[in-house]
């Protein structure tokens, strides 16, 4: 496909491009679906594109554009063909008998949603718009947020990525994709809303940022959801061009050909069952586990036909008999309870008896939880233990006390990145309810707490069975301002902690605090993003042993 350089550039419409310009030699490469003064600028265009009913390319038409470009009789001939059609060349995959076009040719979602479009937007806000237009970020704003950036990675769990950089500074550094990525799902709408940028800009960007997640979450869909998922991305493009374009021409280039092509993803996921079938990133890794399984020089392609029809039927048969796969209880961004998920209490720590008063807050809740007496000696007649961490199958899910422990001060916490906010099982909450006696249903504390922070474990003797609790203080007014957005407030009482068993424990989150407690208190859950799953852990920044060598001295 001729891409940019054709006047159909986009490989899955015939979607003419749009000029911003009237000079001559202008291109026309930009994707607006409603153009300003588009009778002087492309007076050969289409005046407007319904996003729903868009002209899409088919198997016929490309293979009578294919038989053009045979039959061409010169060099110039075979350019403009090419620049009208936007098909360069006779691709060899062709005679494949499993060619289809245009769905030959997918998306990568990797490329397209973090390399391409997030650093386009971010320097439309910084260095490509001017002050006084709306999708305009003030320069101190800019160095607001990248500051804010460069430091929010201490309450970001390790085994989600590395440090994010500022960029602000680091963005012509190689800024990684990981980095843009943390940007996108994590920082700049709850760093965007405490800093007060245009709330209709971050409220579009929310819509990308549904989209993106939407479309990266392993899941099921039907064509409902995708119709939905088309709606937001429609609503996304619509709403893009009336902030960044507006009634001006020139600024037509900013509908850049990879924000139109969002416009493609559902269509990708009814394909493929996911976007991310399409990701250079998943092929490449392919690739390198078989080159590295291949081990015969004399006939390497009778060895990896072994190796293919080889794993072909393990993956069967582990779909016929689930307990086989080691993945079925592999805990992915959001886990689920189930029989096989490994659960170990690590970190031991005494309890003395001086230590009893100061713990009784954590007591009472533990009795409370088990309906138990108050007073009643859990120490002595349950065999009470403390911890610090839960060890969990892919994570490590540290405390407040696990930080705090062996003479480590409080405010050695910038030192460090923390790790001990989780989130609740819904599903955990839905079997409380049903299971408890009447009084316990009916209490709101178990039911409305969705994040919490972990302040200490303890195992106990209860009822003949070993028990394993957390003590949490919970966040409470959660809400959402925003798409993807989700924040609450720590409770002001700090002596009113809740527990629950760790079972309940859903998965590991991160946060970010605004810096101005007096005037907001905001604090945002920042849970694992899917897009972090296509990347190996070097990608990610990380160490493939770095949270397992930090908690082997623990146990």
């Amino acid at each position: 496909m001729s891409g940019h350089s054709a006047v159909r550039g986009d490989r899955f419409t015939e979607v003419e491009g749009a000029r911003s310009s009237t000079q001559s030699g202008a291109k026309a490469q930009y994707y607006p679906t409603s153009p300003p003064d588009n009778a002087t600028y492309n007076p050969t265009r289409p005046p407007t594109y319904n996003l729903s009913n868009l002209p899409r390319r088919n198997q016929v038409e490309y293979w009578n554009t294919l038989t053009k470009i045979h039959e061409a009789g010169s060099k110039r001939a075979l350019a403009v063909i090419s620049r009208n059609t936007g098909v360069a060349r006779i691709p060899l995959c062709v005679s494949s008998p499993t060619f289809l076009h245009p769905s030959y040719f997918p998306l990568d979602p990797f490329h397209l949603f973090y390399e391409n479009c997030m650093p386009f937007i971010w320097d439309t806000w910084a260095t490509g718009s001017k002050p006084g237009e709306r999708v305009h970020v003030p320069s101190a704003k800019i160095s607001a947020l990248g500051e804010l950036i460069g430091k929010a990675y201490k309450t970001l769990p390790p085994s989600f990525c590395g440090t994010i950089r500022d960029p602000a500074l680091k963005r012509q550094s190689q800024y990684k994709a990981y980095e843009w990525m943390a940007l996108l799902h994590w920082y700049i709408l709850p760093i965007g809303l405490e800093l007060e940028f245009d709330f209709l800009l971050l409220d579009n960007f929310s819509y990308f940022v549904h989209a993106v997640e939407t479309a990266m979450t392993v899941q099921a869909h039907s064509q409902k959801s995708l119709a939905a998922l088309q709606e937001t991305i429609n609503t996304f493009l619509q709403q893009y061009e009336t902030l960044y374009v507006g009634s001006d021409p020139t600024k037509i280039l900013r509908c850049r050909l990879c924000v139109f092509q969002l416009v493609h993803v559902p269509i990708h996921i009814s394909w493929y069952g996911s976007i991310r079938n399409g990701s250079q990133a998943t092929v490449e890794r392919e690739i390198g586990h078989a080159e590295h399984q291949i081990h015969s020089k004399a006939h390497p392609f009778a060895n990896l036909e072994n190796i293919l029809v080889e794993k072909e039927t393990i993956r069967l048969l582990q779909l016929y008999i689930p307990d086989l796969s080691s993945s079925w209880a592999k805990e992915g961004t959001f886990a689920s309870l189930g029989p096989h998920r490994d659960l170990k209490l690590i970190q031991s720590l005494r309890v003395n008896q001086a230590d009893i008063p100061g713990l009784e807050i954590h007591f009472r809740a533990i009795r409370k939880l088990f309906e138990m007496q108050l007073g009643r000696d859990l120490v002595g007649k349950h065999g009470l233990r403390r911890y610090g961490k839960l060890q969990m199958k892919k994570h490590t899910l540290r405390s407040r006390v696990s930080e705090v422990h062996a003479g480590r001060k409080l405010d050695s916490y910038n030192l460090v990145r923390d790790y001990r906010w989780f989130e609740v099982s819904s599903m955990a909450i839905l079997e409380r309810s049903v299971n408890k006696s009447n009084a316990t249903r009916n209490r709101p504390d178990i039911v409305k707490h969705q994040f919490a922070e972990a302040l200490a474990f303890y195992s106990l003797s209860f009822t003949g069975h070993e028990k394993m609790v957390v003590v949490y203080k919970p966040l409470e007014e959660v809400n959402s301002p925003l798409r993807t957005v989700i924040r609450g407030k720590w409770p002001s009482a700090e002596d009113k902690p809740f527990a629950i068993e760790v079972s309940c424990i859903s998965n590991l989150v991160g946060i970010w605090e605004a810096d101005d407690k007096e005037r907001s208190g905001n604090v945002y859950i920042l849970r694992k993003h899917p897009g972090l799953e296509m990347l190996d852990p070097t990608q990610c920044g990380l160490s493939d042993r770095m949270e397992k060598e930090m908690d082997e001295t623990d146990e």
